[in-house]
């Protein structure tokens, strides 16, 4: 019995032993961690202000706006009803409430998390500019906290803390005007013709861009439904080029001998009018489907196709923005044919491009031939204390040569004196373009002699983009 005995004891001494270094395991190795737990569960944190980087123009100017409201932090427990007194509406804490948003250019900013304000870790970009150079715009958050006790009351008023972190002095300095963008905007905005779509203003002698916005337009704290997308540099639907292409046909056919004065008969089978006897020039200028798909049958698919991958279609532009699209350019076996030729002379089928793209194009034919990249991102670090007069960019080689540079801007010069585009005033080139799925194009460059503006607009499901585009010329002041 003695012997039974002496066993549970050794059996309860081990059993005390294990639990006595298990706490003092705890009590040592532990002791930090869970108190920094017990800490977390009692404190309820409110971030007032993001303190990140700002997003500047070409100008210096804030494209971001910034709202400071005067506020007061006070702790309800949740699911609970409260009816605050005077001594506990003495007990809030007052705090200067920051909102970051902006009013222009939201698609190409982007979105930052401002849906958890309770969230210890901040803010952070989810898209646009504010995404992609996140780590370099996101700091400390500024936050109240307060201690509740295991009921989850306030303990007392002392028990709020303000933690007030420094602003990141870091900012990202874009090409954009800013003062253009407003303008452009307007003028998208109040045009009924425009719900859907996308406007990209670029200088192509150097690739940067001066505008580009996207629509419908989104809320900058909520866009859950897709409005977010910038169908500036993104496909969300088959964006075809339609006429467009006859840019990309044209060059490859004055490379290959052809002369702006060769004629062709147009009998309307391609087309919605009969057009008649056309040189190549007026040929473009009209649009004519019909000369096109002879011009596409004798070069052949396959050499408008390299023509099309050399000038950048159907791969990215390198703007310098995630998520852009590389757009498509089609096998040769879909092309072939006369149905394939058809539909590649019609910049149809399976052919896709992004406004970024038709905006590089364009700034090719207007700069002499130079294969220019886009870009929109021209400073990363403190803010400078002045705009810099001209960002150079041109570095590029030429692609197309001067001489065929110059026989396009005549066509496109054509499209406004007497072609689809004939509705704008204004000295310049420019090219149509309507696609089977109801987008309407436009692209052009102004003023004729040295360019300073590569203008694209792309309407979804909506009338000629050509009135838009005059509106923003008039604006503009050429």
């Amino acid at each position: 019995m003695y012997k039974r005995i002496n066993v549970l004891l050794i059996v309860f001494l081990l059993i005390f032993a294990f639990l006595l270094a298990k706490v003092g395991y705890l009590s040592l190795f532990k002791h930090t961690q869970y108190s920094q737990q017990i800490v977390n569960q009692r404190m309820k944190t409110l971030i007032y202000n993001c303190n990140r980087g700002d997003i500047l123009d070409r100008n210096l100017d804030s494209l971001l706006k910034t709202e400071e409201t005067q506020g007061w932090a006070s702790y309800c427990p949740e699911n609970k009803k409260v009816i605050f007194s005077q001594e506990k509406a003495d007990e809030a804490k007052p705090v200067t409430i920051t909102k970051r948003k902006t009013d222009i250019a939201n698609h190409l900013l982007g979105l930052i998390n401002h849906h958890n304000l309770y969230s210890i870790f901040g803010y952070k970009g989810v898209s646009g500019i504010e995404a992609q150079y996140n780590d370099d715009l996101a700091a400390a958050p500024s936050k109240v906290s307060a201690f509740t006790d295991v009921y989850g009351e306030l303990l007392s008023p002392e028990h709020f803390h303000d933690i007030k972190n420094p602003e990141n002095e870091t900012v990202v300095v874009l090409t954009i005007d800013s003062s253009l963008q407003q303008q452009v905007e307007y003028i998208v905005d109040k045009n009924d013709n425009m719900q859907q779509g996308a406007v990209i203003i670029m200088d192509p002698s150097t690739g940067e861009v001066l505008t580009m916005l996207s629509r419908p337009t989104h809320n900058y704290e909520q866009a859950d439904d897709g409005s977010h997308i910038n169908k500036a540099i993104t496909i969300h639907k088959q964006y075809n080029p339609a006429s467009l292409f006859k840019i990309v046909t044209s060059i490859t056919a004055i490379e290959n001998g052809y002369k702006l004065q060769d004629t062709f008969l147009c009998g309307g089978d391609s087309c919605p009018v009969v057009h008649g006897r056309v040189t190549l020039q007026e040929a473009f200028a009209y649009s004519c489907n019909e000369v096109f798909h002879e011009i596409t049958t004798d070069i052949g698919p396959s050499e408008i196709l390299k023509t099309a991958s050399k000038l950048g279609l159907g791969k990215s532009t390198e703007v310098g923005l995630d998520f852009e699209s590389k757009g498509k350019i089609p096998q040769i076996d879909t092309v072939s044919g006369i149905k394939g030729n058809r539909l590649l002379a019609m910049g149809q089928g399976q052919l896709e491009v992004t406004p970024i793209q038709i905006a590089k194009l364009t700034s090719i034919v207007a700069n002499g031939g130079y294969n220019i990249h886009p870009n929109i991102v021209h400073y990363i670090g403190e803010k400078p204390t002045l705009p810099s007069s001209s960002i150079d960019f041109f570095n590029a080689k030429p692609i197309i040569s001067l001489d065929t540079s110059n026989k396009l801007k005549k066509m496109m010069q054509s499209t406004i004196s007497y072609g689809t585009a004939k509705d704008i005033l204004y000295g310049g080139g420019a090219k149509t373009g309507t696609a089977d799925n109801g987008l309407r194009w436009i692209a052009g460059f102004f003023p004729y002699e040295n360019p300073k503006y590569v203008i694209t607009i792309l309407v979804e499901n909506g009338q000629s983009p050509v009135k838009i585009m005059q509106e923003i010329l008039s604006e503009i002041g050429l």
